[in-house]
């Protein structure tokens, strides 16, 4: 049984997984980590053996008999010859069992969003069922091509860079460690990846730079206004082409086909050739929701996006849209995989449960959290998603249940649709910049609801760099627009709205390693500038820091 630590993990968080997780074996990248974050993790844990992937632990000068390298361990323990010592042997004591399809895989953590990370135990058998339905669906082969950039301890990473590959028997190239801070476009123009799974924020970037090169190109003298006319006829065809849900099929095929033929030889190749994904027959996003307005400017460039919908505990996958749908409705995370089927629940919230054979075994060592999560009786999976499903069987996700706020007036409120419109209109303006990395909702037993607004963390030769604070007036006419053509109800209005200047990152504590908001801490952390905003004393101000505003008092 494998598991996996994000390099961001502190020791702390690393402590709690080698607890649990009860390894003999944790493998380094080299001496350095063992020598800083991991200085004291063979006295804290001494049923463990270090690997290296370094060659440095090969020196007779090694400080511990338990610090081996990699090419020694598969040389006397993994693979040991008639010369290899009975001491050397006993190093590692890894006892080969006969694999059942219930066995336990491998370990995946949870977020940790609420509480410390869960291991969720997924079977050989979870995978298999994953990896053959994904595989019926979305035609991979011999030849298919992927780029693994995700930390391989995601469940996302593991399906797609190291399942799927295994199962058709593809090639992957493995990206730089800074592949997210820069590099990863590097690597996807040498690759040229026949399959590419992005999460939002590399779709973002993608986006926001093929949209400045677009800029550019607009501004010369000459050929300027040419270029940008030819440009939005150019997306307005193949927005019109991809939109299935408007466009027949007969239109597409006749009226449609010669300039869409056009332009995608002369502009949209020609895109996909500068971002490397000029082979990429196949091109998804997950792992969290992925602005309207960015999913619909690359599908006008002959990019479009097929949407995945899972989690750990469904060994990464439920729903998935498959390239040949023929009817692909905008927000939809896709259908149901035939290994598993959607179930209702009872109650008036809408939360998405799932019954099928790649439901995880269980949380290691927590049953009572198990059963919380999972039936014990019938297997059903609680998500903990809010979502819908449409006539067509296409599965839309909502929100999350626990995340549902309650107002002081008892309306129901589920923040992720609110923060994505907010966060959406925001970065539309162009004074903005795209420059707005998070909004989160507040309002669980408040008589309305607020917003903090956190600025985008950008990269800066490897150092977060603060940006600018975002303008008052800008917030406060997304508010008003959101208020007006968004919100469904008036409880579902934003009445205020706070800046703050610090990015929401990992190494703060906002996010998870897998860039998940830890509400409970951030509303922790912002206590008293959130309780500003609920008092009646405190008129509209610019503060230090960020800025408070009064848009619309409830009645």
């Amino acid at each position: 049984t494998v598991s996996g630590i994000y390099l961001t993990n502190t020791y702390e968080q690393a402590k709690h997984i080698l607890a649990t997780s009860q390894v003999k074996v944790l493998v380094l990248e080299g001496i350095g980590l063992l020598e800083t974050t991991y200085k004291t993790v063979l006295q804290d844990f001494p049923q463990l053996t270090v690997v290296l992937l370094d060659d440095f632990a090969d020196d007779d000068s090694s400080s511990s008999s338990r610090t081996i390298s990699y090419h020694a361990f598969v040389k006397d323990h993994l693979a040991p010859s008639s010369s290899t010592s009975s001491q050397q042997q006993q190093v590692v004591q890894l006892p080969l069992v006969p694999l059942k399809k219930d066995h336990v895989a491998c370990l995946v953590y949870t977020s940790g969003t609420t509480g410390n990370p869960k291991a969720v135990e997924l079977t050989h058998e979870n995978i298999r069922s994953v990896v053959a339905t994904m595989h019926a669906r979305i035609p991979l082969k011999e030849s298919s091509v992927f780029v693994s950039y995700l930390p391989l301890s995601h469940i996302a990473a593991m399906g797609i860079d190291m399942f799927s590959p295994i199962f058709c028997g593809g090639a992957v190239h493995f990206a730089d460690a800074d592949a997210l801070r820069g590099t990863l476009k590097d690597t996807l123009l040498r690759v040229r990846p026949t399959l590419f799974f992005g999460v939002p924020r590399v779709w973002e970037k993608m986006a926001a730079a093929f949209q400045t090169a677009a800029q550019t190109s607009y501004e010369k003298p000459v050929t300027g206004t040419i270029l940008k006319s030819m440009g939005t006829v150019a997306k307005m065809v193949g927005a019109a082409w991809y939109n299935y849900n408007t466009t027949p099929e007969i239109l597409r095929c006749t009226i449609l086909a010669l300039p869409f033929g056009f332009f995608k030889k002369v502009a949209f190749s020609k895109v996909r050739r500068k971002c490397g994904l000029d082979r990429a027959e196949l091109l998804y996003t997950g792992a969290a929701p992925l602005a309207t307005e960015t999913f619909l400017y690359l599908q006008s460039l002959d990019m479009p996006l097929l949407e995945v919908f899972g989690m750990s505990e469904s060994c990464g996958v439920i729903a998935v849209c498959g390239p040949n749908d023929t009817i692909r409705p905008m927000g939809a995370c896709g259908k149901v995989l035939p290994m598993g089927e959607l179930l209702t629940t009872p109650d008036d919230e809408g939360e998405v449960t799932y019954k099928g054979h790649n439901v995880m075994r269980s949380y290691k060592g927590l049953p009572k959290e198990t059963d919380k999560t999972v039936d014990p009786k019938t297997r059903v999976l609680h998500t903990g998603d809010l979502g819908t499903i449409d006539k067509y069987g296409y599965l839309y996700i909502t929100g999350r249940k626990k995340d549902l706020l309650i107002t002081s007036g008892g309306e129901n409120v589920s923040p992720a649709p609110i923060e994505e419109t907010l966060k959406a209109l925001l970065n539309s303006n162009n004074d903005n910049g795209g420059r707005v990395g998070h909004v989160l909702l507040v309002g669980d037993r408040r008589k309305y609801l607020t917003i903090l607004v956190a600025p985008k963390e950008e990269d800066n030769n490897n150092l977060a760099v603060q940006s600018s604070p975002i303008a008052p007036d800008d917030i406060e006419q997304a508010i008003a627009t959101y208020n007006t053509s968004y919100a469904k109800s008036r409880a579902q209005r934003v009445q205020k709205a706070h800046v703050v200047l610090d990015p929401f990152t990992v190494a703060t504590g906002e996010l998870t390693p897998t860039l998940k908001v830890k509400r409970n801490v951030v509303v922790a952390k912002y206590t008293k500038e959130i309780d500003s905003m609920y008092d009646s004393s405190v008129t509209k101000n610019a503060l230090v820091g960020y800025s408070s505003m009064n848009i619309d008092q409830p009645e």
